[in-house]
């Protein structure tokens, strides 16, 4: 499966900043639907990503809050697309890599 969606970028503020953008809520639960069982560590589904001219393989996990999935940005990636908090971001993700 393969999606596109627009996200803004966002930091989780905890014992250490991590930065990610939300899949949207109706993709999420496409993706809740399609996702094999048994997954992984945190429930977290590989993907390969792409991302305004960056490739880069990660995972994207489940979201209690949002309901969807979150995906995170490290801090190359977000070094190469000069993206701040708040950056809207156009996001290509493969699934199930």
């Amino acid at each position: 499966m393969t999606v596109s969606f627009s996200a803004t970028l966002w930091r989780f503020e905890g014992p250490t900043a991590w930065y990610f953008v939300t899949l949207p809520i109706e993709l999420g639960g496409e993706i809740r639907q399609i996702a094999p069982k048994g997954l992984k560590g945190f429930g977290s589904i590989s993907v390969r990503v792409s991302c305004q001219g960056e490739d880069w393989r990660t995972s994207i996990f489940p979201d209690s809050k949002s309901g969807s999935y979150v995906l995170p940005i490290k801090a190359a990636v977000r070094s190469r697309l000069t993206a701040t908090v708040g950056t809207s971001l156009e996001v290509r993700l493969e699934l199930g890599i």
